[in-house]
């Protein structure tokens, strides 16, 4: 009877599953290039949406006040919950006293 022993492993991020007889896969993997979008400090919660806030903020030319109450909004649920409305909030306000007095 033939046993075969299957594992889960990270290579670059990316999980990868193998039998330990083919080791070509990593090789492949390792040599993947990453981008600075692929990889996240401090959690997934940009890396798990469809479009980051970055890429939207970037695409529609957001200024810095703007961007930051798209990324505080987007990350609510999955991060710091009300406290992120409260950021968002204060950016409005910020946004609000600077643009329009």
């Amino acid at each position: 009877m033939d046993i075969k022993i299957s594992y889960d492993k990270w290579v670059n991020g990316v999980k990868v599953m193998g039998s330990g007889a083919d080791k070509e896969w990593e090789d492949v993997l390792v040599e993947q290039e990453l981008t600075a979008l692929d990889k996240q400090e401090g959690g997934n919660h940009y890396k798990d949406m469809a479009i980051q806030p970055v890429e939207f903020i970037t695409a529609n030319n957001l200024g810095f006040l703007e961007g930051n109450v798209v990324k505080y909004i987007c990350r609510h649920h999955a991060k710091n919950g009300a406290e992120d409305i409260k950021k968002a909030i204060h950016y409005c306000e910020m946004l609000l006293q600077t643009k329009y007095k």
